[in-house]
């Protein structure tokens, strides 16, 4: 699960950089996914780096995951009411939101089969 929070960071991090870079969106808010990424990368790096460490750093940054979904959810509803937002800003806070939902999916398939795993390793 290290890699694919690193894959994901990666990912994220072209999408901040990406929505910063064009010219309707040169707002700082444009590299927040690549924030989020950053932070996720943190995490993915404390997991590769010890197998002690592995399990929090993963819990860590399915918390973040989770809150970044949440927020990339924001402009969606402020344009639903009626708010001015840009095109690239949905754009990049939607596919921020893909990228963390794909990731929390991962993420809960990747506890319940170690949970699985360890049970089965109690019981036999």
């Amino acid at each position: 699960m290290a890699r694919v929070t690193l894959i994901i960071a990666g990912l994220l991090i072209v999408v901040g950089v990406a929505g910063y870079t064009v010219p309707e969106a040169t707002h700082w808010t444009a590299l927040i996914p690549a924030f989020v990424g950053a932070l996720l990368g943190v995490c993915g790096l404390v997991a590769l780096a010890g197998a002690a460490a592995r399990k929090h750093a993963i819990h860590a940054a399915m918390v973040i995951a989770l809150l970044g979904t949440l927020a990339a959810f924001e402009p969606v509803t402020r344009a639903l009411r009626g708010g001015e937002v840009g095109v690239p800003t949905l754009t990049a806070t939607g596919a921020m939101a893909l990228l963390l939902i794909i990731y929390l999916v991962l993420g809960v398939r990747s506890f319940i089969r170690a949970r699985r795993v360890r049970e089965a390793a109690e019981r036999g």
